[in-house]
């Protein structure tokens, strides 16, 4: 159970992301939001869900579900557009097909952490993204890729060609040869908070592309 002062630190996180979006926000802005979100987000309801997504993170269950209630109060236009995408941000939890699911399933019982980087913010060129993993805090895995918002999709990120790879064995950085097969892809951003460190988001790999992780969600926090 989430205590009482939880609860209201997370619906004063989500009162902050719903005004400060209002107040940069031409009038009738609601109008072209997301079909699940067009309608003015009740605060109490969407830090009611928030701390049911992390409760249902903490015990590994209906996770997938609670990210999908979450999604529809997603209270910031266009995420994929906004710059507090950009940054850097932990992984929570992830489907059990993605990637950096079955690179941990391979690595147990050293235990392994996902960081998301996303331009300058993040440390990187405009316009890249890199998930960079730590496996056991000496080995660490960087995938990059280009990293720009869809034209069309206010809420959808293409992940584009050239991809590279790197290992790091402490301050010794490996980059493994040159560009990296793959095909574009997207990542739809589902719901966003604009409150800083702390904010959450929920993210779902693109339908084309890679089929394996295709449909997988991703729940990160912003550091």
């Amino acid at each position: 159970m989430f205590q009482a002062g939880t609860i209201l630190k997370q619906r004063r996180r989500v009162q902050h992301t719903l005004s400060t979006r209002a107040a940069k926000a031409p009038a009738g802005w609601l109008s072209f939001l997301n079909p699940l979100a067009k309608r003015p987000v009740d605060a109490e309801r969407a830090a009611e869900l928030r701390a049911a997504l992390l409760a249902a993170i903490e015990v590994g269950i209906g996770v997938e579900a609670a990210a999908d209630a979450l999604a529809a109060a997603n209270p910031t236009r266009d995420p994929a557009r906004s710059p507090e995408l950009l940054g850097r941000w932990r992984l929570l939890w992830t489907s059990d097909q993605s990637d950096f699911a079955r690179l941990r399933r391979r690595v147990r019982p050293l235990p392994a952490e996902s960081v998301q980087l996303i331009g300058p913010p993040g440390g990187l060129a405009e316009g890249r993204a890199a998930n960079v993993i730590a496996i056991a805090r000496v080995l660490t895995i960087e995938l990059s890729s280009g990293g720009l918002p869809d034209g069309r999709f206010g809420d959808r990120v293409r992940i584009t060609p050239p991809f590279r790879l790197a290992l790091c064995l402490g301050p010794l950085r490996l980059p493994l040869g040159g560009e990296l097969p793959g095909e574009e892809t997207f990542v739809q951003q589902r719901y966003m908070e604009v409150g800083g460190p702390g904010s959450l988001r929920v993210s779902r790999v693109g339908r084309y592309g890679e089929k394996v992780v295709a449909g997988s969600t991703l729940v990160h926090v912003k550091l």
